[in-house]
Protein backbone atom coordinates (compact mmCIF):
# COMPACT_ATOMS: atom_id res chain seq x y z
CA UNK A 1 0.00 0.00 0.00
CA UNK A 2 2.73 2.59 1.07
CA UNK A 3 4.69 1.52 -2.11
CA UNK A 4 1.24 2.21 -4.68
CA UNK A 5 0.76 5.98 -2.55
CA UNK A 6 4.77 6.62 -3.19
CA UNK A 7 4.12 5.90 -7.05
CA UNK A 8 0.89 8.61 -7.11
CA UNK A 9 2.74 10.91 -5.30
CA UNK A 10 5.60 10.85 -7.88
CA UNK A 11 3.12 10.73 -10.81
CA UNK A 12 1.31 14.16 -9.45
CA UNK A 13 4.77 15.82 -8.99
CA UNK A 14 5.84 14.89 -12.06
CA UNK A 15 2.54 16.33 -13.66
CA UNK A 16 2.87 18.85 -11.74
CA UNK A 17 6.24 19.80 -12.83
CA UNK A 18 5.31 19.12 -16.23
CA UNK A 19 2.40 21.98 -16.39
CA UNK A 20 5.24 24.30 -14.86
CA UNK A 21 7.49 23.43 -17.85
CA UNK A 22 4.97 24.16 -19.83
CA UNK A 23 3.91 27.59 -18.45
CA UNK A 24 7.61 28.79 -18.36
CA UNK A 25 8.34 28.25 -22.12
CA UNK A 26 5.02 30.20 -22.60
CA UNK A 27 7.10 32.64 -20.75
CA UNK A 28 10.10 32.45 -22.55
CA UNK A 29 7.95 32.30 -25.76
CA UNK A 30 6.14 35.93 -24.98
CA UNK A 31 9.81 36.96 -23.72
CA UNK A 32 11.28 35.84 -27.15
CA UNK A 33 8.18 37.99 -28.93
CA UNK A 34 8.77 41.17 -26.57
CA UNK A 35 12.35 41.18 -27.41
CA UNK A 36 11.41 40.67 -31.36
CA UNK A 37 8.91 43.69 -31.25
CA UNK A 38 11.62 45.98 -29.33
CA UNK A 39 14.01 45.23 -32.01
CA UNK A 40 12.03 45.96 -34.68
CA UNK A 41 11.10 48.97 -33.10
CA UNK A 42 14.70 49.76 -32.53
CA UNK A 43 15.48 49.37 -36.11
CA UNK A 44 12.12 51.59 -37.17
CA UNK A 45 13.53 54.52 -34.83
CA UNK A 46 17.20 53.70 -36.68
CA UNK A 47 15.39 54.68 -40.12
CA UNK A 48 14.46 58.16 -38.86
CA UNK A 49 17.53 58.57 -37.47
CA UNK A 50 19.24 57.89 -40.64
CA UNK A 51 16.59 60.82 -42.10
CA UNK A 52 18.05 62.93 -39.81
CA UNK A 53 21.45 62.09 -39.98
CA UNK A 54 21.20 62.31 -44.15
CA UNK A 55 19.69 66.01 -43.91
CA UNK A 56 22.67 67.36 -41.62
CA UNK A 57 25.43 65.56 -43.44
CA UNK A 58 26.26 63.41 -40.38
CA UNK A 59 28.19 60.10 -40.95
CA UNK A 60 26.44 56.64 -40.50
CA UNK A 61 28.84 55.78 -37.83
CA UNK A 62 29.68 57.45 -34.71
CA UNK A 63 31.89 55.61 -32.66
CA UNK A 64 31.73 57.84 -29.53
CA UNK A 65 27.69 57.65 -29.56
CA UNK A 66 28.22 53.80 -29.55
CA UNK A 67 31.11 54.09 -26.78
CA UNK A 68 28.59 55.63 -24.37
CA UNK A 69 25.91 53.28 -25.51
CA UNK A 70 27.96 50.10 -24.74
CA UNK A 71 29.07 51.99 -21.24
CA UNK A 72 25.53 52.42 -20.31
CA UNK A 73 25.28 48.73 -21.03
CA UNK A 74 27.98 47.43 -19.08
CA UNK A 75 26.31 49.47 -16.39
CA UNK A 76 22.96 48.56 -16.67
CA UNK A 77 23.76 45.03 -16.35
CA UNK A 78 25.03 45.04 -12.82
CA UNK A 79 21.47 46.76 -11.82
CA UNK A 80 19.47 43.60 -13.51
CA UNK A 81 21.74 40.67 -13.03
CA UNK A 82 22.05 40.33 -16.49
CA UNK A 83 25.29 38.67 -17.71
CA UNK A 84 27.35 41.47 -19.50
CA UNK A 85 29.53 39.65 -22.05
CA UNK A 86 25.49 38.02 -23.00
CA UNK A 87 24.58 41.92 -23.15
CA UNK A 88 27.57 43.48 -25.13
CA UNK A 89 27.12 40.75 -28.03
CA UNK A 90 23.38 41.60 -28.26
CA UNK A 91 24.04 45.24 -28.42
CA UNK A 92 26.95 44.51 -31.27
CA UNK A 93 24.54 42.50 -33.45
CA UNK A 94 21.59 45.70 -32.59
CA UNK A 95 24.18 48.27 -33.33
CA UNK A 96 25.27 46.34 -36.47
CA UNK A 97 21.36 46.06 -38.04
CA UNK A 98 20.91 49.65 -37.59
CA UNK A 99 24.17 50.87 -39.60
CA UNK A 100 22.58 48.80 -41.94
CA UNK A 101 19.48 49.55 -42.18
CA UNK A 102 20.49 53.19 -42.24
CA UNK A 103 22.90 52.72 -45.15
CA UNK A 104 19.94 51.27 -47.02
CA UNK A 105 17.78 54.35 -46.16
CA UNK A 106 20.10 56.69 -47.06
CA UNK A 107 21.61 54.82 -50.42
CA UNK A 108 19.17 53.06 -51.44
CA UNK A 109 17.69 56.58 -54.03
CA UNK A 110 20.90 57.51 -54.67
CA UNK A 111 21.27 54.19 -56.52
CA UNK A 112 18.12 54.29 -57.61
CA UNK A 113 18.42 57.67 -59.15
CA UNK A 114 22.31 57.28 -60.57
CA UNK A 115 20.92 54.07 -62.73
CA UNK A 116 17.60 55.81 -63.71
CA UNK A 117 19.64 59.01 -64.71
CA UNK A 118 22.24 56.78 -66.86
CA UNK A 119 19.39 54.93 -68.18
CA UNK A 120 20.77 51.28 -66.14
CA UNK A 121 17.34 49.72 -66.70
CA UNK A 122 18.39 46.16 -67.67
CA UNK A 123 21.42 44.48 -65.79
CA UNK A 124 22.15 41.14 -67.34
CA UNK A 125 24.52 39.15 -65.06
CA UNK A 126 26.87 36.67 -67.07
CA UNK A 127 27.10 33.75 -64.96
CA UNK A 128 24.93 32.07 -62.49
CA UNK A 129 26.85 30.67 -59.41
CA UNK A 130 27.32 32.29 -56.32
CA UNK A 131 28.33 35.77 -56.70
CA UNK A 132 26.03 36.16 -59.85
CA UNK A 133 23.12 35.06 -57.61
CA UNK A 134 24.12 37.94 -54.94
CA UNK A 135 24.37 40.84 -58.02
CA UNK A 136 21.41 39.15 -59.09
CA UNK A 137 19.23 39.70 -56.48
CA UNK A 138 20.85 43.32 -55.75
CA UNK A 139 19.70 44.23 -59.29
CA UNK A 140 16.42 43.11 -59.06
CA UNK A 141 15.41 45.00 -55.37
CA UNK A 142 16.46 47.92 -56.93
CA UNK A 143 13.77 47.39 -59.67
CA UNK A 144 16.01 46.49 -62.72
CA UNK A 145 15.06 44.03 -65.16
CA UNK A 146 18.16 41.55 -64.49
CA UNK A 147 18.73 38.73 -67.42
CA UNK A 148 20.95 35.65 -66.93
CA UNK A 149 23.01 33.64 -68.59
CA UNK A 150 25.40 30.99 -68.38
CA UNK A 151 26.40 28.59 -70.79
CA UNK A 152 25.19 25.63 -68.28
CA UNK A 153 21.89 25.89 -69.89
CA UNK A 154 19.87 23.81 -67.64
CA UNK A 155 21.41 25.55 -64.17
CA UNK A 156 20.66 28.77 -65.39
CA UNK A 157 17.73 28.18 -66.27
CA UNK A 158 16.93 26.99 -62.55
CA UNK A 159 19.11 29.74 -61.01
CA UNK A 160 16.81 32.41 -63.17
CA UNK A 161 13.42 30.43 -61.74
CA UNK A 162 14.89 31.23 -58.09
CA UNK A 163 15.96 34.68 -58.29
CA UNK A 164 12.77 35.65 -60.52
CA UNK A 165 15.09 37.02 -63.19
CA UNK A 166 14.70 36.56 -67.26
CA UNK A 167 16.78 33.87 -69.15
CA UNK A 168 18.75 34.60 -72.21
CA UNK A 169 19.60 31.59 -74.52
CA UNK A 170 22.67 33.25 -75.97
CA UNK A 171 25.09 36.03 -75.10
CA UNK A 172 23.99 37.87 -78.60
CA UNK A 173 20.17 38.08 -76.90
CA UNK A 174 21.79 39.41 -73.57
CA UNK A 175 24.11 41.95 -75.48
CA UNK A 176 21.32 43.03 -77.61
CA UNK A 177 18.56 43.98 -74.06
CA UNK A 178 21.59 44.83 -72.06
CA UNK A 179 22.23 48.18 -70.20
CA UNK A 180 24.92 47.41 -68.53
CA UNK A 181 26.61 43.41 -68.16
CA UNK A 182 28.43 42.09 -64.89
CA UNK A 183 30.68 38.94 -65.73
CA UNK A 184 30.83 36.71 -62.34
CA UNK A 185 32.45 33.59 -64.16
CA UNK A 186 35.38 31.39 -63.13
CA UNK A 187 38.85 32.98 -63.56
CA UNK A 188 40.57 31.23 -66.06
CA UNK A 189 37.16 32.00 -68.17
CA UNK A 190 36.63 35.24 -67.68
CA UNK A 191 39.69 36.99 -70.63
CA UNK A 192 37.95 34.86 -73.39
CA UNK A 193 34.32 35.45 -72.27
CA UNK A 194 34.59 39.16 -72.13
CA UNK A 195 35.97 39.25 -75.61
CA UNK A 196 33.13 37.31 -77.19
CA UNK A 197 30.41 39.51 -75.04
CA UNK A 198 32.72 42.57 -76.93
CA UNK A 199 32.43 41.15 -80.66
CA UNK A 200 28.33 40.02 -79.79
CA UNK A 201 27.88 44.15 -78.45
CA UNK A 202 29.54 45.72 -81.59
CA UNK A 203 28.43 43.57 -83.79
CA UNK A 204 27.61 45.32 -87.29
CA UNK A 205 24.49 46.59 -87.57
CA UNK A 206 23.25 46.84 -83.98
CA UNK A 207 22.83 49.36 -82.10
CA UNK A 208 24.89 49.31 -78.82
CA UNK A 209 23.30 49.66 -75.34
CA UNK A 210 25.80 48.69 -73.13
CA UNK A 211 28.00 51.13 -71.21
CA UNK A 212 29.61 49.22 -69.02
CA UNK A 213 31.22 46.09 -68.17
CA UNK A 214 32.20 44.89 -64.67
CA UNK A 215 33.84 41.88 -64.10
CA UNK A 216 34.53 40.86 -60.75
CA UNK A 217 37.48 37.88 -60.90
CA UNK A 218 39.34 37.49 -58.07
CA UNK A 219 42.43 37.63 -59.66
CA UNK A 220 43.67 40.55 -61.79
CA UNK A 221 47.16 40.44 -63.10
CA UNK A 222 46.32 38.00 -66.19
CA UNK A 223 43.09 39.04 -67.27
CA UNK A 224 44.37 42.81 -67.34
CA UNK A 225 47.66 42.24 -69.45
CA UNK A 226 48.09 45.08 -71.70
CA UNK A 227 47.42 43.36 -75.33
CA UNK A 228 43.56 42.90 -74.20
CA UNK A 229 41.96 45.26 -76.21
CA UNK A 230 38.21 46.65 -75.03
CA UNK A 231 35.63 47.77 -76.91
CA UNK A 232 33.16 48.91 -74.26
CA UNK A 233 34.55 50.44 -70.99
CA UNK A 234 35.29 47.50 -68.52
CA UNK A 235 35.53 48.29 -64.88
CA UNK A 236 37.54 45.75 -63.19
CA UNK A 237 36.45 45.22 -59.66
CA UNK A 238 36.79 42.32 -56.58
CA UNK A 239 33.61 42.28 -54.34
CA UNK A 240 35.49 41.00 -50.05
CA UNK A 241 32.50 39.36 -49.82
CA UNK A 242 30.77 36.42 -50.21
CA UNK A 243 27.00 35.22 -51.62
CA UNK A 244 26.02 35.80 -47.82
CA UNK A 245 26.65 39.63 -47.09
CA UNK A 246 24.08 41.85 -46.87
CA UNK A 247 23.38 44.15 -49.32
CA UNK A 248 23.56 47.02 -47.15
CA UNK A 249 26.17 45.81 -44.73
CA UNK A 250 30.13 47.25 -44.31
CA UNK A 251 31.29 45.58 -47.16
CA UNK A 252 34.43 46.83 -48.90
CA UNK A 253 34.77 46.75 -52.98
CA UNK A 254 38.27 46.66 -55.01
CA UNK A 255 38.57 48.70 -57.68
CA UNK A 256 41.64 47.96 -59.90
CA UNK A 257 43.03 50.99 -61.70
CA UNK A 258 45.96 51.80 -64.14
CA UNK A 259 48.15 54.38 -65.15
CA UNK A 260 45.02 56.18 -67.63
CA UNK A 261 43.51 58.42 -65.11
CA UNK A 262 40.29 59.18 -67.74
CA UNK A 263 39.51 55.33 -66.98
CA UNK A 264 40.23 55.52 -63.44
CA UNK A 265 37.88 58.32 -62.82
CA UNK A 266 35.23 56.20 -64.48
CA UNK A 267 35.79 53.00 -63.18
CA UNK A 268 35.90 54.61 -59.30
CA UNK A 269 33.06 57.18 -59.79
CA UNK A 270 30.69 54.74 -61.75
CA UNK A 271 31.22 52.03 -58.75
CA UNK A 272 30.96 54.28 -55.64
CA UNK A 273 27.68 55.70 -57.52
CA UNK A 274 26.48 52.13 -58.16
CA UNK A 275 27.51 51.00 -54.25
CA UNK A 276 27.90 54.27 -52.31
CA UNK A 277 27.32 51.65 -49.47
CA UNK A 278 29.85 49.76 -49.11
CA UNK A 279 33.71 51.52 -48.75
CA UNK A 280 35.24 51.50 -52.22
CA UNK A 281 38.97 51.40 -52.85
CA UNK A 282 41.26 52.30 -55.91
CA UNK A 283 44.23 49.40 -56.34
CA UNK A 284 46.47 48.59 -59.40
CA UNK A 285 46.34 44.89 -60.46
CA UNK A 286 49.86 44.12 -59.08
CA UNK A 287 49.64 45.02 -56.03
CA UNK A 288 45.98 43.66 -55.50
CA UNK A 289 47.14 40.21 -56.43
CA UNK A 290 50.22 40.40 -54.35
CA UNK A 291 47.25 41.63 -51.12
CA UNK A 292 45.13 38.28 -52.05
CA UNK A 293 48.18 35.80 -51.96
CA UNK A 294 48.32 37.21 -48.40
CA UNK A 295 44.65 37.28 -47.59
CA UNK A 296 42.99 34.67 -49.57
CA UNK A 297 45.59 31.96 -50.49
CA UNK A 298 47.42 31.88 -47.42
CA UNK A 299 44.29 31.26 -45.00
CA UNK A 300 42.83 28.64 -47.96
CA UNK A 301 46.15 26.47 -47.97
CA UNK A 302 46.54 26.49 -44.23
CA UNK A 303 42.62 25.65 -43.83
CA UNK A 304 43.14 22.81 -46.63
CA UNK A 305 46.14 21.60 -44.77
CA UNK A 306 44.65 22.25 -41.13
CA UNK A 307 41.22 20.04 -42.70
CA UNK A 308 43.95 17.58 -44.25
CA UNK A 309 46.18 16.59 -41.33
CA UNK A 310 43.19 16.65 -38.74
CA UNK A 311 41.36 13.99 -41.35
CA UNK A 312 44.39 11.62 -41.61
CA UNK A 313 45.16 12.07 -38.04
CA UNK A 314 41.77 11.62 -36.69
CA UNK A 315 42.79 8.80 -34.39
CA UNK A 316 44.51 10.80 -32.08
CA UNK A 317 41.02 11.95 -30.40
CA UNK A 318 39.79 9.50 -28.31
CA UNK A 319 36.69 11.18 -26.79
CA UNK A 320 35.04 13.65 -29.40
CA UNK A 321 33.97 15.59 -26.62
CA UNK A 322 36.98 16.92 -25.14
CA UNK A 323 37.83 19.90 -27.90
CA UNK A 324 39.90 23.22 -27.34
CA UNK A 325 38.93 26.90 -28.72
CA UNK A 326 41.37 27.36 -31.09
CA UNK A 327 40.28 23.54 -33.04
CA UNK A 328 37.15 24.23 -32.92
CA UNK A 329 38.12 27.40 -34.81
CA UNK A 330 40.20 26.29 -37.18
CA UNK A 331 37.74 23.07 -37.88
CA UNK A 332 35.22 25.59 -38.53
CA UNK A 333 37.07 27.30 -41.03
CA UNK A 334 38.44 24.40 -42.63
CA UNK A 335 35.14 23.15 -42.68
CA UNK A 336 33.52 26.36 -44.13
CA UNK A 337 36.34 26.68 -46.95
CA UNK A 338 35.99 22.70 -47.87
CA UNK A 339 32.52 23.29 -48.86
CA UNK A 340 32.99 25.82 -51.14
CA UNK A 341 33.87 24.74 -55.14
CA UNK A 342 37.20 23.35 -55.44
CA UNK A 343 37.20 24.27 -59.08
CA UNK A 344 37.23 28.26 -57.84
CA UNK A 345 39.65 27.63 -54.95
CA UNK A 346 42.27 25.79 -57.42
CA UNK A 347 42.02 29.08 -59.58
CA UNK A 348 42.41 31.37 -57.00
CA UNK A 349 45.77 29.41 -56.21
CA UNK A 350 47.08 28.54 -58.75
CA UNK A 351 46.61 31.83 -61.28
CA UNK A 352 48.15 33.89 -58.56
CA UNK A 353 51.39 34.31 -59.94
CA UNK A 354 52.60 35.59 -55.89
CA UNK A 355 50.92 32.21 -54.21
CA UNK A 356 54.39 30.05 -54.78
CA UNK A 357 56.22 33.46 -52.75
CA UNK A 358 53.48 33.12 -49.98
CA UNK A 359 53.92 29.01 -49.86
CA UNK A 360 57.85 29.38 -49.85
CA UNK A 361 57.53 31.80 -46.62
CA UNK A 362 54.73 29.11 -45.02
CA UNK A 363 57.31 26.40 -45.31
CA UNK A 364 60.07 28.71 -44.01
CA UNK A 365 58.02 29.23 -40.89
CA UNK A 366 56.91 25.34 -40.37
CA UNK A 367 60.62 24.56 -40.20
CA UNK A 368 61.90 26.89 -38.41
CA UNK A 369 59.09 26.30 -35.49
CA UNK A 370 59.72 22.37 -36.52
CA UNK A 371 63.53 23.20 -35.81
CA UNK A 372 63.28 24.95 -32.84
CA UNK A 373 60.45 22.47 -31.53
CA UNK A 374 62.92 19.37 -31.59
CA UNK A 375 66.09 20.45 -30.85
CA UNK A 376 64.54 21.90 -27.24
CA UNK A 377 65.65 25.94 -28.11
CA UNK A 378 63.02 27.83 -26.26
CA UNK A 379 64.62 30.99 -26.42
CA UNK A 380 64.80 30.95 -29.97
CA UNK A 381 60.91 29.82 -30.18
CA UNK A 382 60.12 32.91 -27.42
CA UNK A 383 62.21 35.33 -29.57
CA UNK A 384 60.15 33.89 -32.89
CA UNK A 385 56.61 34.14 -30.79
CA UNK A 386 57.51 37.79 -29.78
CA UNK A 387 58.94 39.40 -32.93
CA UNK A 388 55.70 38.23 -34.79
CA UNK A 389 53.14 38.91 -31.88
CA UNK A 390 55.08 42.34 -32.37
CA UNK A 391 54.50 43.24 -36.09
CA UNK A 392 51.27 41.32 -36.26
CA UNK A 393 49.87 43.51 -33.97
CA UNK A 394 50.78 46.43 -35.95
CA UNK A 395 49.67 45.24 -39.64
Amino acid sequence: MNHIKRVSNNMTRSSMESKDLEHFRQEISAATDSILRLAKRRQDLATRVAQIKSSQGLPIEDLMVEGRLKEHVSEYTQKIGLDKKLALEIIQVLLDASKTVQRKKIFEDRILSFLDSNKLQTISILGAGRMGGWFAGYFKRLGRKVILFDRRISFAKKRAKELGCEFANDIHTLAEESDLVLVAIPISKTSDEIRRLQDALTRKGQENRCKVIIEISSIKTKLLRPSFISKVPIISIHPLFGESARYYANNTIAVIISRESKKNRLSLDFTKHLFPQFQVLGLRAEAHDKQMALMLSLPHILALAFGNVAARESSFISDKRIVSPSYTTMKQFAAKTLSEDSDVYYEIQSINKFTPLVLQQLEVSIETLRKYLEHGERHKFKKFFDATGRKIRTM
